[in-house]
């Protein structure tokens, strides 16, 4: 279905903007389905049906967002819902597992991520926004509680440099932002604190990563390089 939904969306362009705009509202909406807290009145296959809507509703956006950004068709208020949705699933999403046996994938960060990364590109995204989904990304961080095992971290860094390659961005941002993450306060309990560390841990490796392999070298992306170098030997960290 999502191949498809790329072909007819992007491709092959037979989706015309008036659908696509529905669809816009109504991914954008799900992405809030059952995601309080009487969602954990459930059943299992209640919650695992509900994820999975929002999770793919968060990638078949990317679809919408990459075209905008290639032909624009959201007006101001459409692309200014699309990024405070995103923003609020990636705080607020409680699923972080990858791959499930008899389910398949679930993939709720990643998905975000790649929908992150298609906004980042838009010329239109203002500042505020811009800051709003650097942020997210903190606090997804902070708050999955499962290994990041299934490709999460690079899906996340691939967002974090279409960020950090926009043309207004300083490295003082990404200073700031690398000074919050390793200062981020650990879970109390030994597993999540396990797998919270090894998240925060590769999501600025995989960053320092794909910037370095980029081809798009400019003195704010080298800049950037030496900041999480310098995350990474435990210059941010600040005494407890």
């Amino acid at each position: 279905a999502y191949t498809l939904l790329s072909r007819w969306i992007l491709r092959d362009k037979l989706v015309d903007d008036a659908t696509c705009l529905r669809l816009c509202t109504t991914w954008t909406s799900n992405l809030r389905y059952r995601i309080d807290k009487a969602a954990q009145a459930l059943s299992h296959e209640q919650r695992d049906q509900a994820v999975l809507l929002r999770s793919f509703s968060a990638l078949s956006l990317a679809l919408l967002a990459a075209r905008d950004h290639a032909t624009q068709f959201l007006d101001e208020q459409m692309l200014a819902q699309l990024v405070d949705g995103i923003t609020s699933y990636l705080r607020t999403e409680p699923d972080g597992r990858g791959y499930v046996k008899d389910l398949g994938w679930v993939h709720s960060t990643a998905h975000a991520a790649d929908l992150v990364r298609q906004l980042a590109k838009n010329p239109r995204l203002t500042p505020p926004q811009q800051s709003a989904l650097l942020n997210s990304i903190l606090q997804r961080v902070q708050r999955v509680r499962t290994a990041f095992a299934a490709g999460e971290d690079d899906r996340l860094a691939r967002a974090l440099v279409e960020l950090v390659h926009r043309p207004k961005f300083e490295p003082q941002q990404l200073r700031d932002w690398l000074t919050s993450i390793v200062n981020l306060v650990r879970p109390t309990q030994p597993e999540h604190a396990i797998a919270f560390g090894h998240n925060r841990r590769i999501v600025v490796q995989s960053l320092l990563t794909r910037l370095l392999l980029d081809d798009r070298q400019t003195e704010t992306s080298r800049a950037c390089v030496e900041r999480i170098k310098q995350a990474l030997e435990g210059k941010f960290h600040k005494p407890r």
